[in-house]
């Protein structure tokens, strides 16, 4: 049997808490929480909580989800780190044409070698930029996927200490 609190520290505590128990057919709790079993949870990112999903005494299964944030600006964050990852492969693609046109020219000793490096560090800082665009589209949507709670085991909801 086991016990979850859930908790989320923006401004104060947004938490559940839940156990294992079973319940019989009229309503009332039998069995035991193993407190020994505690687990806390929280919500990685900060935010406004929009819904609770739950009451204290509801059944909750593995992976339903508790409670929500406000996902406006998280699904608006990850559109603009989608359209910037977009702007930074498109600077990509022409800085590497820019770099292979530099090579076949300085080949053909039509260009300088100061030419040809400008063109390679642009190259390099076009890379840089689309593995930046990359890591900030992958953060925002794992800040969009951290914005849910939802319980890691089958349980009931003893308490709940958020409101949207």
């Amino acid at each position: 049997m086991s016990r979850i609190v859930a908790k989320r520290l923006l401004g104060g505590f947004a938490g559940l808490l839940l156990g294992c128990a079973s319940i019989t057919q009229a309503g009332e709790l039998s069995g035991s929480i193993g407190w020994d079993q505690r687990v806390e949870m929280g919500l990685l990112v900060n935010g406004v909580v929009a819904s609770v999903k739950v009451k204290p005494g509801q059944r909750v299964a593995q992976g339903e989800l508790l409670l929500n944030l406000d996902q406006r600006g998280f699904h608006a964050a990850l559109a603009a780190a989608d359209a910037e990852l977009k702007r930074a492969e498109a600077l990509l693609a022409e800085a590497e044409r820019e770099q292979q046109r530099a090579e076949e020219l300085y080949e053909r000793t039509v260009l300088s070698e100061h030419e040809r490096v400008l063109a390679n560090i642009a190259l390099a800082e076009a890379q840089a930029n689309a593995g930046r665009a990359r890591a900030q589209q992958v953060q925002a949507s794992l800040d969009l996927e951290h914005s849910q709670l939802r319980t890691p085991v089958n349980g009931v909801v003893l308490a709940v200490h958020a409101s949207p």
